[in-house]
């Protein structure tokens, strides 16, 4: 018969194990690092990270974004594509009437949405109704995943990203990035030093969770359906 004390005594060995690897890892005080090295040791561990990327779908970003997300692969998820950022008044309009919304929505304050014409359709102040739905703007998207980037600003709450039931986003073509790493490379230019914005959003399809039951429930920590609107224009 086990006992629990044997399986503490196995479990506090194991954390021993451990640390005592960490100081074995560590150099000694004395010892100085040259960035020399560390960056050879971390191009070595690049150096293969090629082959682990998923296969392309396209060799143009934007449409390779388009074709994983329509492929199924990203749960909650549907994507379209526009010509021109003044046709997105109708397509919203569309999208509520196929999924039986109410004709209003959360529009970001951006001035690209906030100059538009969106007609007798509803602006709404808040997102506490039932079937709430927003309507914003990604800073950027990613091809490989399927996802699309937000950082948030005085003209976008973060809470826009959690609490809409449905939530329209609007990406441009020319700002799809081909992978995750991509957006790593470009973060510091994008900001500056100590210029990076107090929440980035990174959002791959809609939240799920199979832990009641083991069935899928979506929605589990924000909206129950993201549909993507890929802008041709600049």
């Amino acid at each position: 018969m086990k006992h629990k004390s044997d399986e503490l005594s196995r479990s506090d060995q194991h954390r021993k194990d451990i640390f005592a690897d960490i100081k074995k890892g560590k150099p000694a005080s004395n010892e100085a690092i040259k960035p020399e090295q560390i960056e050879r040791e971390a191009q070595a561990l690049l150096d293969n990270y090629v082959q682990d990327r998923p296969f392309a779908l396209s060799n143009e970003p934007a449409d390779e974004l388009v074709r994983r997300i329509t492929s199924g692969v990203v749960i909650g998820t549907t994507i379209e594509r526009l010509d021109c950022t003044s046709l997105l008044p109708k397509a919203v309009e569309i999208f509520l009437d196929k999924h039986d919304l109410p004709n209003s929505i959360l529009l970001q304050p951006s001035a690209p949405l906030t100059r538009l014409s969106w007609g007798d359709m509803g602006l709404l102040a808040n997102l506490d109704q039932e079937n709430s739905v927003s309507v914003c703007m990604a800073d950027l998207g990613i091809a490989e995943t399927g996802s699309v980037i937000i950082h948030s600003s005085e003209t976008m709450p973060v809470l826009m990203n959690f609490l809409s039931t449905y939530q329209i986003i609007t990406v441009r073509k020319s700002t799809v990035l081909r992978h995750l790493e991509d957006y790593s490379e470009i973060a510091l230019r994008l900001f500056g030093p100590n210029k990076s914005p107090r929440n980035t959003t990174l959002i791959t399809g809609a939240s799920g969770t199979t832990d009641i039951e083991g069935e899928l429930v979506q929605g589990a920590h924000g909206p129950r359906h993201v549909h993507i609107i890929c802008l041709d224009d600049q």
